[in-house]
This record gives C-alpha cells, sequence and structure tokens, in this order.
C-alpha cells in the first residue's frame, strides 16, 4: 500500500500546509530512501480540456455542467495592432483569473493521481501541479517513469530540469535519476524546506 495518495489542491482549506505535512512525514519515514518533487512546465495552460471535462462528469458530478458552460466551447481571444485583427482560439487549459480553474484543475487529475498510487510502496502527494512521491529509490523510479509516460494525456508535462530528487544517501541515485536535479541535504518543497538537519540550517540562515 501506498500509505496516501491524494490531491490537496481542490476544496481543501489551507491545503497546501496538509501536502506539506504529508510530504515531511513520508520523508520522515524509515523505510523511504528518497522523495521526488516533480514540477510541470506551463501547467494551468497545458492542462487537456476534453479529457479534463470527461473526467469531471466521474470525479465530481455536479460540477461538469458549470465547466462545460464555461469551457465546452473555445473562448476567442483578440489580438490587434490598430491595423490589423487576427481570432486566436483558446481550446486548452484553464482560464487565468476563473474561480473554479483550480478545482477544475485538481479533480480532473484525480484519474491520473489515483493510477500513481499503483506503483507499489510510493506516497503520492499532489497539490495543484505539484507533485511528490516518496519511497525506495528504486519503486521512485519506477512512479517517475509513469509520471512521464502518463502525464501528458492528461495535459500535464513533467519538466525534469526543474523537479528535484532529495535522497538520504546518493550513490544509487544518480544512475537511476539521471534527468532530475539531485541533493543529499534538501530542497524547497511548496515553499517549506525539506531535507537533513544540517540543510534546514542552511536555509533557514
Amino acid at each position: 500500500s501506498s500509505g496516501i495518495n491524494a490531491e490537496y489542491g481542490g476544496g481543501l482549506s489551507t491545503g497546501v500546509e496538509a501536502a506539506v505535512h504529508a510530504a515531511r512525514a513520508a520523508f520522515e519515514r524509515e523505510s523511504v530512501e528518497c522523495i521526488l518533487m516533480v514540477d510541470a512546465s506551463n501547467a494551468f495552460n497545458a492542462l487537456n480540456r476534453s479529457t479534463a471535462l470527461e473526467n469531471m462528469k466521474h470525479v465530481c458530478p455536479e460540477f461538469p455542467q458549470y465547466l462545460k458552460n464555461t469551457y465546452g466551447v473555445p473562448a476567442e481571444l483578440f489580438v490587434s495592432d490598430g491595423k490589423h485583427h487576427e481570432i486566436l482560439l483558446s481550446k486548452e487549459g484553464t482560464t487565468q483569473g476563473d474561480s473554479s480553474a483550480m478545482g477544475m484543475y485538481s479533480c480532473s487529475l484525480m484519474p491520473f493521481v489515483n493510477s500513481l498510487g499503483e506503483i507499489e510502496a510510493v506516497i503520492t502527494i499532489f497539490y495543484a501541479d505539484d507533485d511528490t512521491g516518496a519511497g525506495k529509490l528504486k519503486s521512485v523510479s519506477q512512479w517517475w517513469s509513469k509520471v512521464k509516460l502518463s502525464g501528458p494525456v492528461f495535459g500535464y508535462f513533467p519538466d525534469a530540469r526543474k523537479s528535484w530528487l532529495v535522497v538520504k544517501e546518493g550513490e544509487k541515485a544518480r544512475e537511476m535519476f539521471s534527468d532530475v536535479n539531485l541533493t543529499t541535504t534538501g530542497h524547497r518543497c511548496l515553499g517549506k524546506f525539506l531535507g537533513s538537519e544540517e540543510g534546514k540550517t542552511a536555509f533557514v540562515e
């Protein structure tokens, strides 16, 4: 069992605090060798809108009619230089400033989040587009492969260059995770520091 498999971004007051505490508790488990903090590229703008609207029918049946009225037809964006006019169609992602954007994004990704929970012994924690997986190196490596393979189907494009792996011992990790940043001291996780006592001290100073 993964122990934790949750998306804290939709409809949960102080969800970011819950996600941070869950990530810290996961990393402090004796059985956990590493934690991978994944950053997605252009997340809210890249959400696969048609997939999201379909998923919402099953994840949150009370919500899809409102979202269909808002996102069912591509919005027209007018671009003009004063002389020439062009219409661009907004077909993907959520609209900036839309109060329903966080709920739509978080809930529509739940099938993806749940599929990651199928990886044995990996704790999956999501807050909006910030994905975190904790466990043994081999299991988290399999989990990371699934994130890269399945995420784009939902419009979730993981950016390895901005993703960080925090390991308790780093000898084996570099061979298994050649495409992400790696540290043994720790890194910022949702605005808080996650890592060794040495790293926490340096972060505070």
